[in-house]
């Protein structure tokens, strides 16, 4: 199942909790945080979430079958942050651009 949620002004993900979707959209909307409910997600295999203002991926680092995962243009400044996707074995691609962690050496 997939589920857009793009560009709807939503500032979380709350409500989110056990959905049964392998698609996930919220490009375009104003959400500061990934929610903990995210972890019930367990068959999310691509998550776009790309023009937000996302700062720690804390609640990603559950997500096992996470294939394709769009972060672009969100407030990740912190290489910590990435340490927490280092164990979605599945992950494939990921997209980082325009997030302040790019001007970082």
């Amino acid at each position: 199942m997939e589920l857009d949620l793009s560009f709807n002004y939503l500032s979380n993900t709350k409500g989110i909790k056990g959905l049964n979707i392998c698609y996930l959209n919220l490009n375009s909307n104003k959400i500061t945080e990934i929610d903990e409910e995210f972890q019930t997600l367990s068959e999310l295999m691509i998550l776009l979430i790309n023009r937000n203002f996302i700062e720690t991926l804390e609640h990603l680092k559950k997500q096992q079958k996470l294939r394709i995962l769009d972060l672009g243009s969100n407030k990740i400044s912190s290489f910590n942050e990435i340490e927490n996707l280092q164990n979605l074995l599945f992950l494939g691609e990921i997209d980082l651009c325009h997030n302040p962690i790019q001007e970082r050496k």
